[in-house]
């Protein structure tokens, strides 16, 4: 595994050691592309995009596209969220998303933005980093980041896409729009 690939696991389990636990609500929708039985702090709308629910390990929850495999390798597509049950400090977002992008470049991704932004997500405040990023070898990955969150949770989704990223980012920024934590 790729150290700034492992870097992106690394923020996901500092951020839950700084939180705590998901929620147990059950999410149960009609969408057969939904994550329909996985328990989750946060719902998500994946119908018209390829990625699927791969694996849930609480508080972290990968998605994949046509639930291909996810192996650890830098070179895999994936959505990683990561669903707190913390309350999202006001100005905690921007911070959160550029802590992961430092880690990944700390760790050898060069790493620059294509787009940084404050973005709503529903009624929630949320910060929004999209970049290209290349590795010593040469392999070039687009990288997706938001943070937000609200006084019932924070949420951060991270991806990082190696293939057909144009049409793959697309995706996973409309899956980040429909990005909405739970009641209760």
């Amino acid at each position: 595994m790729k150290t700034w690939y492992a870097a992106l696991a690394l923020v996901a389990a500092f951020m839950v050691l700084g939180a705590c636990s998901t929620g147990s609500d059950r999410q149960r929708t009609g969408n057969p592309t939904a994550d329909t039985t996985i328990q989750t702090p946060f719902s998500v709308d994946l119908s018209g995009t390829e990625f699927t629910l791969l694996k849930a390990s609480p508080p972290m929850f990968f998605y994949t596209p046509n639930g291909k495999p996810y192996t650890g390798a830098s070179s895999d597509d994936v959505i990683l969220i990561l669903g707190l049950q913390t309350p999202l400090r006001p100005d905690s977002a921007k911070i959160m998303a550029l802590r992961a992008i430092g880690d990944m470049q700390s760790k050898g991704l060069d790493l620059h933005p294509v787009e940084t932004r404050d973005r709503m997500v529903g009624s929630m405040p949320g910060y929004e980093y999209v970049g290209m990023g290349q590795e010593a070898d040469g392999q070039v990955h687009s990288v997706y980041v938001l943070a937000t969150g609200n006084e019932r949770g924070t949420y951060v989704l991270f991806s990082t896409l190696s293939h057909r990223q144009d049409i793959l980012l697309k995706e996973v920024r409309k899956i980040a729009g429909t990005l909405r934590g739970k009641e209760g």
